[in-house]
C-alpha cells in the first residue's frame, strides 16, 4: 500500500516524537515503561485542536510536525486513522478510537467539536456529573476496543473533573492474551469551575 505525502509526513514526525517521548519517560523510570506514543500523540493532537497563541505555535513543533500548516496535521491524523488498520492483514489488528467528555454547563468551541469529529472521530458528550463522565467514558472504551480495557478510569472521579480526553489503541494481537489498562488519572483535575471553554 502506497502512503501519501501526508502520511509520510506523519509517520516521519511520529516516529520522532514517539522516540523523544520513550527517551523522557525512561529517564525518570523504575523497571519496564509500556506507552502507547500513538495514543499520546492523537491525544496531543485532539488537545491541539483547541490551542491558542504560544501553545499552538508549539505543539506541532513537539509532535514532530515541524512547520506543517494545521490543515495538513488534521489530514494526517484522519487518514492515519483509517490507514493504520489496513496494513497489517495478518495476525495484528489496530484499533483506535478518540473521544471527548465535557461537564455541564461548560461547553467547548463548536469548530473544536466539529475538527474533533472529522479528523479524529472523536465524539463530544456533554455530562452533568464527574460520575456520569466515568461511566460514560468506562462503556465507550470497553466497545472501543472490544473488551481488551474493560475500564479505561476507575476509582472515584474529582469532584472538580471538567474534561476527560480518551485515545485507547489496542493492538490485539492473533494467539496472545490480556490486555494493558492505562494508568489511573490524577487524583486531582487541573481544571477549574468555567463557564465556557476554548481548549479541551
Amino acid at each position: 500500500m502506497a502512503l501519501l505525502a501526508v502520511a509520510l509526513l506523519a509517520v516521519r514526525g511520529g516516529s520522532h516524537f514517539a522516540f523523544d517521548l520513550l527517551k523522557a519517560v525512561d529517564q525518570g523510570a523504575r523497571g519496564n515503561v509500556l506507552l502507547s506514543p500513538l495514543s499520546v500523540s492523537f491525544a496531543l493532537g485532539l488537545t491541539m485542536e483547541g490551542s491558542a497563541g504560544t501553545t499552538q505555535a508549539q505543539m506541532p513543533q513537539v509532535l514532530g510536525w515541524g512547520a506543517a500548516p494545521r490543515a495538513e496535521i488534521n489530514a494526517a491524523y484522519r487518514d492515519l486513522m483509517t490507514l493504520l488498520p489496513q496494513l497489517d492483514s495478518g495476525n495484528v489488528t489496530v484499533q483506535i478510537a478518540n473521544g471527548i467528555w465535557v461537564r455541564r454547563p461548560n461547553v467547548p468551541d463548536t469548530g473544536f467539536v466539529s475538527d474533533a469529529r472529522v479528523f479524529f472521530g472523536a465524539p463530544v458528550q456533554s455530562l452533568a456529573t464527574p460520575s456520569l463522565m466515568y461511566d460514560s467514558v468506562n462503556a465507550w472504551g470497553a466497545r472501543a476496543t472490544r473488551n481488551m480495557i474493560p475500564r479505561v478510569l476507575e476509582g472515584t472521579p474529582s469532584d472538580d473533573l471538567m474534561m476527560v480526553l480518551g485515545t485507547p489503541c489496542t493492538l490485539p494481537a492473533r494467539g496472545v492474551s490480556g490486555s494493558i489498562r492505562p494508568a489511573p488519572p490524577p487524583a486531582r483535575s487541573p481544571w477549574r469551575t468555567a463557564r465556557s471553554c476554548r481548549c479541551p
